[in-house]
């Protein structure tokens, strides 16, 4: 899911989650303006979201925790079904919007812990970042299982993209990913081999 659509998640939606009957353990989500429970998506789009038993199961528990309810209780009518408030009650975000000032502050404190501890990974790291890895770690899979037009209409449907054209993007980088670290390990090596020549030259 874009930002947008996380911080307009409703407790609904997580009530009216179905199984996926071909996964065990997973489940999903419905979210767009078709949804029963209408949640905000880039464009409109209408679709399901998959999500675990494990975490649905999380988020049902934090949604009547004494945390949340607090929220709830100072935040406007119209804002108390949803599932994530700030600390004032307010959304994280204005209508759908994948832009927030509140979540950019989050972020700005989990890349200070991350990289304190050590996380180097984390100190250029944007939210949206993990939803290109899933879909990258999707579009690898589909292509495995099945064909690129098979693969398409999969993540299309699971990143709910509104034009193929965007899925195609990920296509295009997973095919291109192994020629790129063919490539690059090949230049490491010859890199690193020319590099240990001239060091045992200097030595000699």
């Amino acid at each position: 899911m874009r930002l947008g659509t996380l911080c307009d998640l409703k407790i609904k939606s997580l009530e009216h989650a179905v199984p996926d009957p071909a996964i065990p353990g997973m489940f999903h989500l419905a979210v767009g303006p078709g949804a029963s429970t209408p949640v905000a998506t880039k464009f409109g789009v209408t679709g399901q979201v998959w999500i675990t038993r494990e975490l649905l199961d999380f988020l049902k528990e934090y949604a009547y925790s004494p945390r949340r309810l607090q929220r709830e209780a100072k935040a406007a009518q119209k804002h108390r079904n949803l599932l994530f408030l700030t600390r004032f009650g307010n959304p994280y975000s204005r209508n759908g919007s994948d832009k927030s000032s509140a979540i950019n502050v989050e972020m700005t404190g989990f890349r200070r812990a991350g990289t304190a501890h050590g996380m180097q990974v984390l100190r250029n790291f944007r939210f949206h970042q993990s939803r290109c890895t899933f879909g990258t770690a999707l579009t690898t899979l589909a292509i495995k299982v099945g064909d690129n037009i098979s693969a398409i209409a999969f993540v299309r449907d699971a990143l709910l993209h509104k034009h193929e054209a965007t899925t195609f993007k990920y296509i295009k980088f997973v095919e291109k990913t192994p020629a790129k670290e063919i490539f690059a390990n090949d230049f490491t090596a010859a890199f690193l081999g020319v590099l240990n020549q001239n060091t045992r030259s200097s030595h000699a």
